[in-house]
């Protein structure tokens, strides 16, 4: 995976030195750069990205156990909770999606 993301700056480096070869001072700064600023945007959208996702698990077990008690059945809470084939069934049964969440 290292490898990849080092071949893929250097073509990007490369395509950048093609499209600014006019400008030193530009290209100076993007080598100056070394791509961090394309890995920091990345691990950005990464990061946000674990946080929806987790927000979004959070939202979608909370509405499930709150369904759970509602209608009675509130001894399978602590299986939801602990069990995910049993929880994924019950986000069926009750028609919990992530894309309710978003």
């Amino acid at each position: 995976m290292k490898s990849m993301y080092s071949d893929l700056v250097e073509l990007i480096m490369q395509i950048l030195d093609y499209i600014f070869a006019t400008q030193d001072n530009v290209r100076k700064e993007l080598y100056a750069m070394d791509g961090k600023v394309l890995q920091l945007e990345s691990e950005k959208n990464i990061e946000k990205g674990r946080k929806e996702g987790i927000e979004t698990g959070q939202l979608m077990l909370g509405t499930l156990i709150n369904r759970l008690i509602m209608s009675g059945r509130s001894a399978e809470v602590g299986q939801a909770a602990t069990n995910s084939n049993f929880r994924e069934k019950l986000y069926k049964v009750y028609d919990i999606k992530p894309e309710n969440f978003l």
